[in-house]
């Protein structure tokens, strides 16, 4: 059986939050802020977790969420009430990024998966897969790619401002961090083994990777609480390169969970910040 699993824990170590330098009090009370956690609990189980449960009733999908054990109850008992609502959910305290292949070891012996194929992939509490996701990644997850990377490139951007969407873009981003999956295989004894962690920008110099940007596969949220800093790896939001005419009709195929919350076309170009004239 073809399976596939996820980890909601960042990877990267240049955490724009990290860096500021400020004592651990004042690190603790930004990190679990409500302005910080607010915009992700929002993002990530009403809006990411439904269309993650739809994998789950397809293909099996776990989608590991590793937190850390100093959660406030505040975000923790969301996260674990809508676990019990959304079986697709593996909540998992830890402290190591690393531990996830023991998470994905241990869920795939609890539910009895049996050798073959697997894979992993990553994506940030506040970015979404598309619905059609696993349908074009399931193929790709074989004996054969035993060892691959699996990149999809096409993507919607879109800047998240108080529970809103507006200034939608399209982008194309190879080797991009959303959905980068790692295909592997699973022994005998219900452990799995995946290719080396390596960096999703370096994943093709350490292994074969299938790179795939025909159809959006993502959307990418854009917002002041990022952990990564945007200046040092800038985002391009490309909005006149997307046709908004297209907006509804492809949210509501892609990303349904946010159509009622993102301006349309007409709005978004009134609320958004003036752009640059090209010279």
């Amino acid at each position: 059986m073809r399976r596939a699993t996820a980890s909601s824990s960042p990877g990267s170590l240049e955490w724009q939050l990290s860096s500021t330098g400020e004592d651990e009090q004042a690190y603790r009370e930004r990190l679990w802020s409500a302005e910080r956690m607010g915009p992700r609990q929002q993002v990530f189980l009403e809006w990411a977790t439904p269309i993650y449960q739809g994998f789950h009733d397809a293909y099996g999908y776990r989608h590991v969420v590793q937190y850390s054990a100093e959660m406030p109850a505040r975000w923790r008992d969301a996260l674990l009430d809508a676990a019990a609502t959304y079986p697709v959910l593996l909540p998992v305290p830890s402290h190591r990024w690393q531990d996830r292949v023991g998470a994905i070891r241990d869920d795939l012996r609890a539910r009895d998966a049996g050798p073959g194929p697997v894979a992993w992939l990553r994506v940030d509490d506040d970015d979404l897969l598309a619905t059609t996701f696993l349908d074009r990644l399931i193929p790709l997850v074989t004996t054969v790619h035993d060892g691959w990377s699996v990149s999809f490139g096409k993507g919607l951007t879109a800047e998240y401002e108080d529970g809103r969407l507006h200034r939608f873009g399209l982008t194309n981003r190879t080797m991009a961090s959303m959905g980068q999956t790692f295909v592997g295989t699973v022994d005998r004894s219900g452990s799995p083994t995946f290719p080396p962690l390596v960096s999703h920008v370096r994943a093709h110099r350490e292994m074969p990777v299938a790179v795939d940007s025909r159809e959006v596969a993502y959307l990418r949220l854009l917002h002041d609480q990022q952990d990564r800093d945007l200046a040092a790896d800038p985002v391009q939001n490309p909005t006149d390169a997307y046709h908004l005419e297209h907006l509804d009709e492809d949210l509501a195929r892609l990303f349904p969970t946010v159509l009622a919350h993102a301006d349309r076309p007409e709005e978004s170009l009134v609320t958004s910040a003036p752009r640059r004239q090209r010279p």
